[in-house]
C-alpha cells in the first residue's frame, strides 16, 4: 500500500525521486530560509483565506506539538455529518491516501474545493496536480466534488489601512485543469507504489525538474559529484540551459567554455577567473 500526503504526491509529481528519498534519506534534505519564510508565508495567507465565504469550522488538531490526522478525520466526518458550510482543514484519507482541503465549501450537489496558494499566480501545472490529487481522495471516500477552485494573491489590490479579503484574494475555477492532471493520478500512483516498495535508489539524473517548479530540497545530495565549480554555478544562466550543458557531458568550466555559443561576457569572466585560480 502507498501513504502519501498531498505534499508528497506533488513531491513525486515533481520528480519520482523526491518522493524515495523523503522515505528512506529525509536527512539529506536541505530547507534553506527562503523555503522556510515561504512556509510561513503559506500559512499566514492560509489563515486570512479562511473567513472568505463567511462563519466556518477549522477541524485542525493537535496531539502535543503534532497534527492528529485521526482526530482531523473524526472532526471532519462530524461537522459533514451536522451540516457545517464551510469546513477548513478538513481532512480524508482513502487506502493511505490522505489530504487536507483548505477550504471545502458545501454546494446544492455536493462539495467545492477550494486550494489557496500564497502565490500571485494561478497557471502553474503544480497547482492543478495538488487540486487534482485531492478531488481524487474525496470521490474515492464517496465525496461528490462538485467544483474545484484556486485562491490567490491579487498582485493588483491596494491596502487602503483596512484589509479586505475580498480584494486580497482571486478565486480561478480551475476545473479544466484539474480534469487533465486527473488522467495522470492512476499512473503516478503505480509509479509511487513500485519505487517506495524497493530500497534500492532509482537511477533518475538530474534535470530541469530539480528547479521547477520548485528547487529540490534534496538538490545537494544529488548534486553531490558534480564538479566544482560546475556550470550550476554560472552567473545568470536558465537553468534549463546549464541542464542542457550537463547532458551533453559538459559540467566543468573547462568543458562549458569551449563551447562557441556561450556569448555572455560575465559567465565567459567568471568561467576564466576561476579556471586561473586553478591554474
Amino acid at each position: 500500500m502507498v501513504y502519501l500526503s498531498k505534499s508528497k504526491y506533488c513531491g513525486l509529481w515533481q520528480c519520482p525521486k523526491i518522493a524515495w528519498l523523503r522515505k528512506y534519506k529525509p536527512e539529506k534534505q536541505y530547507v534553506d530560509d527562503t523555503v522556510i519564510e515561504r512556509m510561513r508565508t503559506g500559512n499566514e495567507v492560509g489563515d486570512l483565506a479562511m473567513g472568505l465565504f463567511g462563519e466556518y469550522v477549522d477541524v485542525t488538531a493537535y496531539n502535543g506539538d503534532r497534527i492528529d490526522i485521526n482526530a482531523m478525520l473524526e472532526n471532519t466526518r462530524v461537522e459533514m455529518e451536522r451540516g457545517t458550510q464551510i469546513i477548513c482543514e478538513s481532512s480524508f484519507d482513502y487506502k493511505g491516501l490522505y489530504c487536507a482541503v483548505d477550504i471545502l465549501k458545501r454546494t446544492d450537489m455536493g462539495w467545492a474545493i477550494y486550494e489557496v496558494k500564497s502565490s500571485t499566480h494561478d497557471e502553474k501545472k503544480v497547482y492543478a496536480a495538488d487540486v487534482a490529487y485531492q478531488k481524487y481522495v474525496l470521490e474515492h471516500c464517496g465525496i461528490n466534488v462538485t467544483d474545484t477552485y484556486l485562491v490567490v494573491i491579487n498582485n493588483e489590490y491596494v491596502f487602503n489601512g483596512e484589509l479586505d479579503i475580498h480584494e486580497l484574494f482571486q478565486i480561478t475555477n480551475v476545473a479544466e485543469a484539474v480534469a487533465i492532471e486527473l488522467k495522470n493520478i492512476e499512473g503516478n500512483l503505480l509509479i509511487a507504489e513500485r519505487l517506495l516498495g524497493c530500497p534500492d535508489e532509482p537511477d533518475i539524473g538530474l534535470s530541469v525538474s530539480c528547479n521547477d517548479p520548485y528547487k529540490c530540497a534534496f538538490w545537494k545530495y544529488c548534486a553531490r559529484d558534480l564538479p566544482k565549480p560546475s556550470v550550476f554555478d554560472l552567473y545568470r544562466l536558465p537553468f534549463s540551459k546549464k541542464i542542457a550543458y550537463y547532458r551533453k557531458g559538459m559540467a566543468a568550466f573547462d568543458q562549458v567554455i569551449s563551447d562557441d555559443k556561450l556569448t555572455n561576457a560575465k559567465q565567459l569572466r567568471q568561467i576564466e577567473y576561476a579556471l586561473e585560480d586553478k591554474g
